[in-house]
This record gives structure tokens, C-alpha cells and sequence, in this order.
């Protein structure tokens, strides 16, 4: 099957809870056809700040790992805060408008 597969986490995700939604999310990555694009919407989180950017790097080895494709869809903007200052917007891979990522004061005068 190729093309894409929709997945929405839509429940809180805090520290105490990672470890079990990051088991259920894992088994949606494990369960996507290779030849698939596995779409990953985070934009119904009830809240999750670096536990969603835990959970996001978690989620993107394990695809990387396994051979897959995954994106990152609906990012709530405190969480592409959190990519931005962290570096890590470079690193995984997320569908925003160029505009969404803040870029950090030493990158705006190139």
C-alpha cells in the first residue's frame, strides 16, 4: 500500500504517560506499509510541550530505523516553539509554513 496513512494523537502527553502512548504510537509506525508515508497530526493534543517533542524524536528514529517515512502534521504552535529553540526543526521531519518556525536571533540578519 502506498501513499498515506493518517494517525491524530489526541490525548494529553506528560512524562508520566509517555512511555504507554509512545508504545501505541510505535505500533502504528510498525504497522505502516514501507512504501507509505505515515502522517502523524499532533494538532488535537490536549497539551504535551517536551513530552510531544520526546515522543516526536522517539517516533522518527524508530520509522528511520525500520526503513519508513513519517511526518509530523497540525503542530500546536508552543510545540514549534520548543523545535525551534531546541534545534531540532532541522532534524525532524515536520510540514509547517516557513513561517512558523522562529529563527533564532543570530540566523535573522543573514
Amino acid at each position: 500500500m502506498s501513499g498515506s496513512v493518517q494517525y491524530a494523537l489526541a490525548q494529553a502527553v506528560d512524562f508520566d504517560n509517555l512511555g504507554d502512548v509512545r508504545e501505541v504510537a510505535e505500533a502504528q509506525v510498525d504497522a505502516v506499509d514501507p512504501d507509505a508515508t505515515l502522517e502523524i497530526s499532533i494538532g488535537d493534543l490536549d497539551h504535551g510541550g517536551s513530552a510531544a517533542v520526546a515522543l516526536m524524536i522517539a517516533l522518527f528514529r524508530r520509522a528511520h530505523a525500520k526503513g519508513k517515512t513519517i511526518h509530523f502534521v497540525d503542530i500546536p504552535p508552543a510545540i514549534v516553539n520548543i523545535i525551534s529553540v531546541s534545534g531540532m526543526a532541522d532534524v525532524l521531519p515536520l510540514e509547517l509554513p516557513d513561517t512558523e518556525i522562529a529563527k533564532p536571533a543570530s540566523q535573522e540578519a543573514d
